[in-house]
């Protein structure tokens, strides 16, 4: 479990840094990294209480991460993390 944590944490950072956003952007990459630690830190509390919930988000999260990355659009990140933060909250 440590080791697949480290590896959703690796994802996240990566997906943030990777992006530059332009002046006009809405979200920034400091903002989208915020965003990737908070869903990070959530990720963490799911998989101690539901362990197919965690597993299912960690397989959308890691599927969705390489489009955003190739994309490249801060704005699109920070409504990902927003729209799985949502997610981990839902029963």
């Amino acid at each position: 479990m440590i080791s697949l944590r480290n590896t959703l944490s690796a994802t996240f950072l990566s997906t943030a840094l990777v992006l530059s956003a332009p002046a006009s952007a809405a979200c920034t990459p400091e903002q989208a990294q915020q965003k990737a630690m908070a869903l990070s830190t959530q990720l963490q509390a799911v998989a101690q209480k539901d362990a197919a919930k965690f597993q299912k988000l960690s397989q959308e999260l890691a599927q969705e991460s390489t489009k955003l990355q190739q994309a490249g659009n801060t704005d699109a990140v920070c409504k990902y993390y927003d729209d799985m933060l949502a997610k981990t909250k839902s029963k």
